[in-house]
């Protein structure tokens, strides 16, 4: 939020200075921002936007709280986004301002004072979107043909409805595919893919625990026998796929990415 914005930067310009540093403390080593050395790249930008910011005493107004509300309910090109989307933003700005009653730099949280129109977010599937199994199939015979050793991950995607960092964080000793009959997954954490520039390691994946359960909790999952089983087998034997490197030993799925293999973890 800025008071004003005459003489304001370049917007794509002022957003690379946001994220790429004054929003990541990894960049800035660690450092206060107003401690940190700021690149000469982004001095400008940050320095406008340090002198147009609104004090956080002003959104102890609800209209300052409105202002904001109204302005992350808009994507870039003025058009609505989708309603989980506004559900996540609000969640994030009700985060933010009740750290700072936390921190009792606000006597309490303006948003809670606002009557706003909760964004409905659609809890039903529709079909017409969902792939089906003959397509399942198709898109699988067509990874094999490309690239063998991304199958399984594909194929627990589909058939044990994987989160996309359960199936990079599999092993194939957590594993239990039997010849015939159901098989059974043990998600021991995830792998998330949050980029080298948000991580403290540098990495772009980071081993963590599963989405919204504990250190140390597991989830045991099922999965369809016969095709899952066979592309497990495939990834692992096949020689093809040469931009793939397995993320560590055991992997069910290998470290994939576009421009080459990304480093082991």
């Amino acid at each position: 939020m800025v008071s004003r914005t005459r003489d304001a930067p370049d917007n794509d310009a002022l957003r690379k200075a946001l994220f790429h540093w004054s929003f990541n403390v990894t960049k800035r080593g660690h450092h206060p921002i107003d401690e940190a050395d700021v690149p000469a790249a982004f001095a400008q930008e940050v320095a406008w936007i340090a002198k147009r910011s609104m004090p956080l005493r002003s959104f102890a107004s609800p209209s300052t709280v409105r202002r904001a509300m109204n302005a992350i309910s808009l994507k870039l090109d003025g058009t609505a986004p989708a309603a989980p989307t506004v559900a996540r933003r609000r969640a994030a700005l009700f985060s933010a301002l009740q750290y700072a009653v936390e921190l009792e730099l606000l006597p309490n949280n303006p948003l809670k004072q606002l009557k706003l129109r909760r964004p409905i977010v659609a809890a039903a599937v529709d079909p017409r979107v969902v792939v089906n199994h003959s397509q399942a199939r198709r898109l699988l015979s067509a990874v094999r043909s490309n690239y063998p050793s991304l199958e399984a991950y594909f194929a627990c995607l589909y058939y044990a409805a994987l989160r996309p960092a359960e199936a990079r964080h599999l092993r194939v000793k957590d594993c239990v595919l039997p010849e015939s009959g159901w098989g059974e997954l043990d998600l021991l954490g995830s792998t998330p893919d949050a980029g080298g520039d948000w991580t403290d390691s540098g990495q772009a994946n980071e081993d963590r625990q599963l989405k919204h359960r504990g250190e140390g909790d597991t989830r045991p999952c099922r999965l369809r026998r016969s095709s899952s089983r066979s592309s497990v087998a495939t990834s692992r034997t096949s020689p093809r796929a040469p931009t793939a490197a397995y993320s560590s030993p055991g992997s069910v799925v290998p470290a994939f990415r576009c421009r080459g293999p990304s480093p082991n973890r």
